[in-house]
């Protein structure tokens, strides 16, 4: 059954009064007491935002809660105008009616008993004592039905009047004839008489200030400039939003944005001559000096299921893009191979062109000699198409690229929502908790604007609310306690959220008692999970991880509602199904420190892919500390177990079949030399997986595999070019099976001395600059930096000595990188060096070029970041 038009309001308001009050807390938090806050644009947002709050719950018949917001309105309209001060008691006034509408709506909502208002209205009272101010309003009706759809039909009609009157000035270009102006007037005039009569106060306000400059142009004798025209068609654009808003509670919600509008023209006579515009700037509002111009975009609603399946359909033309790919790469290795036999074919010719005209005088040898031209221009042919065909399918490839990104990111785009839309109850809940366990607990919410994928929020939402319960209930103090240890009687919970390379991190904090480190390896001890010489060689990050482990617990850590034990792993394996990380910390301040960071996005991650025998296995890279070629010969071991060493730090190394629980393949006759390792990091550990060989790293869609499920180290899946499924690793779920099974293996005692020598690096650029800064950086790291300023110099040098990696500028004098990069790739012995191109090229098409002669990464200058080097040459080397 169809929701009547109370419902649909009613509905919109409980989504919009959500926004409205975050925002509000936001801007107000901006601030600090003492500022000087008079026409301050945090404060004027600040009071439209309650403002259109106001008028929503007054559509919504929602007579308490219309009079909270409008105290909150008029506390913000009193600190705008300077008739308050904004101390620490006012911020307590606002903070103190936003949770009461905060606690009055969700009682609603949950049709509970609806809390008392009386303390929130009195400390308004208080606030403004020493101010006049116009009481709250009574409870209004909406207007009667029956009425509306008579209003919308005038409305229409004088609109329309309005925009054939504005369209014949602007077309005349003169001053408008003065009866019209008169006749405009009219029509706002009756227009706004009809909105009070209907109670749109939005219409009747706009309508209004329309009459106003209609006045002022008769009287002045001004022409319509662009921007009294402007104005105008905002004006009426204004009203035409409010009344298709009329089915939703978004006419409440433009309340706000129309007044400010409709006073921007409010003109005083100017003298003759002077333009609406120049005479508009004379006139000193608040309202004027509030409003940059906005720009509306028209909206439609979009069911979740839909994103969702659109988000899966881009991702599969993804991979559709990557069998292109390489169907290309197979073809620009069709082509070469032509290319060399039409280069045999013509050599042949050459040398054999004087038998051939004797074969052809030869009756019995004619149709040989006719069979071998018929094969000599076949070839010709054969190589000018198969050129053709490759220039062509790369530049397809290209476009297809270059489109599939743009729907890529415009499906992300679609996806996001900011967090407080997701996040808006959690200041509720610590308030209720702090609350019903007689404590004071103030909490702080920062970059709750930050946007995310609506999916990866979701799925969230739960580890979130579980560590601030048990910050609530675990980790602040009772008041007394708090008291006798030196700290203030209110404690303090954080939650925080940013943005940093592509991911998104969440950290929440409490400033209470904190963990008891040893406590917790004595009841890893306890429980079988660790030896007491593994526990004494942890450090505190690693022996603080066994909070995530399902089952560890301890007496003084666990209470009925909440504890950072059991309930820590339901946390840990909510946000590893994301592919993310979660770490707990002491904060030196006292307290703990909870950091979980995941992708941003839910539908594609970044992924290494290796082989192991004849398989293909997927590696989020987010969990990819480094990848390494080891020396089978420097291989050392420590009790017995192989290890590699990073940092000065000895890892446990172990092969991918054996951490998977696999077989391993039978070893080929032919065993390289050096073994590719992939160094995979979780929290504070480590370990090294060596694996057959390194693939690619790709952006993939990770698809879910119900019957690996319950193997826990293995995410899902991805599909691969050649139709094949490549299963998708969980780097921080292999380090616990491996630790539960091998407690010892990854916290080896840093016995063994580095033998390696710092790796060779060679820079080729002929801006000096440019080389010093990169030769400082990497030496900063411990390379052995060489330069060159040309792909000859460069070319010289590598013949002389051999280099772990070169990096590369584009444009340089006598050969450039690009040449330089073929030179090398044609070079058997120099063909595996990894080559990074650092270039101020930003085209896809340079890059691209880049990448196809055999180039491992590309870097442009203008986005140059030392970080994002080091990060390259990491993953390289």
């Amino acid at each position: 059954m169809a929701k009547d038009v109370n419902e649909i309001v009613l509905d919109a308001f409980r989504v919009e009064h959500r926004e409205q009050l975050e925002q509000i807390r936001t801007l107000i938090g901006s601030l600090r007491p003492g500022d000087e806050l008079t026409n301050d644009g945090h404060v004027r947002d600040a009071f439209r935002l309650a403002h259109s709050f106001k008028g929503g719950a007054r559509v919504c018949g929602l007579s308490e809660a219309e009079r909270l917001g409008h105290g909150l309105e008029t506390v913000l309209e009193k600190l705008n105008h300077g008739d308050l001060s904004f101390n620490k008691d006012i911020v307590t006034t606002v903070t103190l009616l936003l949770d009461s509408i905060e606690d009055w709506m969700a009682a609603f909502d949950h049709e509970q008993p609806l809390p008392d208002i009386s303390d929130a209205l009195a400390s308004i009272e208080h606030a403004l004592a020493d101010v006049a101010v116009s009481p709250p309003p009574k409870c209004v009706s909406p207007a009667p039905p029956q009425l509306l759809p008579v209003f919308r039909k005038e409305h229409e009609q004088h609109a329309a009047r309005l925009r054939q009157f504005v369209n014949r000035w602007t077309n005349s270009g003169e001053a408008p004839p003065e009866d019209e102006l008169t006749e405009a007037a009219r029509v706002a005039h009756t227009l706004a008489g009809a909105a009070a009569v209907v109670e749109i106060q939005p219409i009747e306000t706009v309508a209004t200030r329309l009459e106003q400059l209609f006045r002022t142009l008769r009287a002045n004798q001004q022409r319509l400039d662009a921007v009294a025209q402007r104005q105008i068609e905002e004006m009426l654009d204004n009203m035409a939003e409010t009344m298709s808003g009329l089915g939703s509670v978004r006419a409440s919600a433009q309340q706000a944005a129309a007044e400010n509008q409709g006073n921007s023209p409010e003109l005083k006579p100017s003298p003759k001559g002077k333009s609406v515009a120049e005479s508009t700037s004379d006139h000193d509002t608040c309202e004027t000096a509030a409003a940059p111009p906005t720009t509306s975009h028209e909206t439609v609603r979009v069911t979740l299921d839909s994103l969702d399946r659109l988000m899966w359909s881009s991702s599969e033309i993804m991979a559709d893009n990557q069998h292109v790919s390489r169907l290309t790469r197979q073809l620009a290795a069709l082509q070469r191979e032509v290319d060399d036999l039409e280069r045999e074919r013509e050599t042949i010719r050459r040398a054999a062109v004087s038998r051939l005209h004797q074969l052809a005088e030869m009756p019995e040898f004619d149709r040989i000699s006719r069979y071998v031209e018929f094969v000599d221009q076949q070839v010709s042919k054969l190589a000018k198409q198969t050129r053709q065909l490759t220039i062509d399918a790369r530049r397809v490839a290209w476009q297809l690229r270059s489109r599939t990104s743009q729907i890529q990111r415009d499906v992300h785009e679609a996806r996001l929502v900011p967090a407080h839309s997701i996040f808006q109850g959690f200041r509720k809940m610590v308030r209720d908790l702090a609350k019903s366990d007689d404590k004071q607990i103030d909490f702080l919410a920062v970059g709750m604007d930050v946007r995310a994928d609506r999916m990866v929020l979701q799925e969230l939402k739960d580890p979130i609310m579980h560590v601030l319960r048990n910050c609530v209930s675990h980790g602040i103090e009772h008041p007394q306690r708090r008291r006798d240890m030196g700290k203030p009687e209110c404690g303090r919970v954080s939650i925080s959220l940013e943005i940093s390379g592509g991911r998104l991190n969440v950290t929440i904090e409490d400033d209470g008692r904190g963990l008891d480190v040893e406590q917790i390896r004595q009841q890893a001890i306890r429980q079988a999970m660790l030896t007491e010489a593994a526990a004494a060689q942890q450090s505190t990050e690693e022996a603080l991880s066994l909070v995530f482990e399902p089952g560890f617990s301890t007496a003084s850590s666990v209470t009925k509602l909440a504890g950072r034990g059991m309930g820590l792993s339901i946390v840990h394996e909510s946000v590893a199904r994301l592919q993310g990380q979660v770490t707990l910390s002491p904060r030196s301040e006292g307290g703990v420190r909870v950091t979980m960071s995941l992708p941003i996005f839910v539908s594609t991650h970044r992924i290494l892919l290796v082989a192991h025998g004849d398989q293909i296995f997927a590696i989020p890279t987010h969990g990819i500390e480094r990848l390494l070629r080891i020396s089978r010969d420097k291989l050392e071991t420590v009790e017995g177990q192989p290890v590699v060493t990073f940092d000065r730090r000895p890892i446990r190394l172990a092969s991918l079949a054996e951490v998977i629980g696999q077989t391993d393949p039978p070893p080929c006759e032919e065993r390289s030399k050096t073994i590719p390792v992939v160094l995979l990091k979780s929290g504070a550990r480590f370990l090294a997986v060596s694996v057959d060989a390194l693939v690619e790293e790709r952006d993939a869609l990770i698809l879910n595999l119900d019957e690996f499920a319950e193997t826990g180290q293995l995410a899902g899946g991805v599909l691969l070019d050649d139709g094949r499924v490549a299963l998708v690793i969980q780097p921080a779920r292999l380090m616990e099976n491996v630790q539960r099974s091998h407690p010892t293996q990854l916290s080896a005692p840093p016995t063994i001395v580095h033998k390696a020598g710092p790796a060779k690096v060679l820079i080729v650029d002929d801006s000096f600059t440019t080389r010093t800064l990169e030769k400082n950086i990497l030496e900063a790291q411990g390379y052995e930096v060489s330069v060159a300023i040309d792909g000859v110099e460069a070319m010289s040098l590598m013949r002389q000595q051999r280099f772990a990696l070169i990096i590369t500028d584009i444009e340089m004098p006598r050969m450039d990188g690009f040449a330089l990069l073929e030179q090398m790739k044609a070079d058997k012995r120099l063909a595996k060096t990894p080559v990074i191109l650092v270039t101020s090229r930003d085209r896809q098409e340079d890059q691209q070029h880049g990448l196809d002669l055999g180039a491992d990464a590309y870097i442009v200058k203008r986005k140059f970041d030392h970080q994002e080097l080091l990060s390259t040459i990491r993953q390289l080397m």
